[in-house]
């Protein structure tokens, strides 16, 4: 690792028993390496913390393959469809089977803009819709539902 992961991997060591949870959220600016990526949900893994995960494309490939094993994966339609091409329906759980095989995890979120969003959690499917709103600005709107999230039981 790089000086900067050294760091960055002793501050989560130090504070991980003090957190809920790890909350990776991947903007593809070249902080979160795959050595980083790997130690950081490791740590979560060995300090019995769930770990959310949301990485996104935008115009580069998907790299959702290096969170594999994480508790749960936050993705948008065009991020699913990247690892699971053949991906055309989200209505039952059989959908996320190919998503669930390839990232290693039982938990995925689905988000689809105003048509909401659908999860496949421990088994379980749950669609919910998208709240009616005029948006203004939607910068930040997958940020603000990885938070609202990761606030939920697990």
């Amino acid at each position: 690792p790089s000086p900067l992961e050294k760091q960055i991997i002793e501050q989560v060591k130090e504070k991980i028993f003090s957190v809920s949870a790890l909350i990776l959220s991947d903007y593809r600016h070249g902080l979160l390496t795959p050595t980083l990526i790997s130690t950081l949900l490791q740590i979560a893994k060995e300090a019995q913390k769930p770990s959310f995960v949301d990485s996104q494309i935008s115009q580069k490939t998907s790299n959702h393959h290096l969170y594999r094993g994480t508790s749960i994966m936050c993705l948008n339609l065009k991020e699913a469809k990247s690892i699971d091409p053949t991906l055309t329906t989200l209505q039952k759980m059989a959908d996320f089977q190919k998503l669930k095989e390839k990232l290693h995890t039982e938990n995925i979120v689905i988000k689809n803009g105003d048509q909401g969003s659908v999860a496949c959690f421990n088994g379980q499917m749950y669609k919910t819709p998208a709240l009616r709103i005029q948006a203004i600005d939607t910068c930040g709107a997958g940020d603000a539902f990885l938070a609202a999230l990761s606030l939920g039981d697990m």
